[in-house]
């Protein structure tokens, strides 16, 4: 099993990877590559688990740069975009579909063939991305996947391309907790194999919800310009979390009226707008709180509560936890 990669960042202009068949590893095996070339900095960590493969990448580049990438295998991936833009664009005598995968944003996806271009045009990359090999998908979710989700089941069967959203979908604070515990995991060795393999399984056993829910048709279909329009609210939220923010307010800014907001941004996001306010300030929240180097009652301003206490309880509803237990 084989991988090339062709563009600037790579030594010479071309990185090829090869693979045990199917993954295969009876023991953990991890890298780190550092990069600091033609204006693409920062490094990628690969983990080789038995039948699944890991890559989280946190980059720092000048400007937009593609990539030529060719599989000699059909790839399976789970692609947490953290941060930044990711653009797969397939060469139009291959089977492939195109996929953009936002900032905040993932998507699961299956490719008998994987041969064309990835795009990406952000200043600003930080991402976590698992592969699987389909015996791998089968022998976890095993019977269940028929229930789970037929459409990709039949994809599997008749080796046709499969994008579970045709939108990506945003990461949830759910989510993002699971990409924290695996990219933050400090064990080692065989402890840290079991650990993430549980923590993989684990988004399976989530993803294998969000698939039944996509196959019943619990999902609202949105014009291209809709959907990006709901991304901007959803990015102008984060930029102003120490602001008051209203949902009238919003509609105001993005010329939109109330009840399409909330309906388009639910469609989008898969929460309300209010639940999203909250989730998104108690994340950043919790980021600065474990620094150390602001007080709770300063967090709590930051995050937009006027109120510490208010906060601490909005924190508590959460977590589950109180925020000094951070401290």
């Amino acid at each position: 099993m084989k991988t090339e990669v062709k563009g600037k960042p790579f030594e010479n202009g071309k990185l090829t990877i090869e693979y045990n068949q199917d993954f295969a590893s009876d023991h953990l095996e991890e890298s780190v590559l550092l990069v600091d070339r033609n204006g693409l900095k920062g490094q990628v960590t690969h983990i080789q688990l038995n039948e699944v493969i890991l890559d989280m990448r946190e980059v720092a580049v000048n400007e937009k740069y593609d990539v030529e990438v060719k599989h000699d295998f059909p790839f399976i991936k789970m692609h947490f975009e953290i941060e930044g833009s990711n653009r797969y664009t397939p060469n139009p005598s291959t089977s492939g579909i195109p996929i953009h995968i936002p900032g905040g944003h993932y998507n699961f996806f299956y490719m008998p063939e994987v041969d064309g271009v990835l795009t990406f045009d952000t200043k600003k990359r930080k991402t976590l991305e698992i592969q699987f090999t389909d015996a791998y998908i089968k022998r976890v979710l095993g019977s269940d996947m028929k229930d789970t989700s037929a459409a990709f089941m039949e994809a599997l069967k008749n080796k046709q391309p499969f994008v579970m959203w045709e939108n990506s979908a945003p990461i949830t604070v759910e989510l993002q907790e699971y990409i924290d515990e695996i990219s933050n995991c400090h064990f080692e060795g065989n402890i840290k194999k079991v650990f993430l393999e549980a923590k993989v399984m684990e988004l399976l056993v989530v993803l294998q919800a969000k698939l039944k829910q996509k196959d019943e048709g619990d999902e609202n279909q949105l014009s291209k310009k809709e959907f990006e329009t709901m991304l901007e609210v959803g990015t102008y939220i984060e930029k102003n979390l120490d602001q008051p923010l209203t949902i009238a307010e919003l509609a105001t800014t993005f010329g939109t009226n109330t009840s399409k907001l909330k309906r388009h941004f639910k469609a989008v996001f898969n929460t309300t707008i209010f639940k999203y306010m909250t989730d998104v300030r108690m994340k950043h929240a919790k980021s600065l709180i474990k620094t150390r180097d602001t007080s709770i009652s300063e967090v709590a301003c930051k995050v937009g509560y006027k109120n510490s206490q208010h906060f601490t309880v909005a924190f508590k509803k959460t977590y589950g936890y109180l925020p000094s237990n951070l401290l």
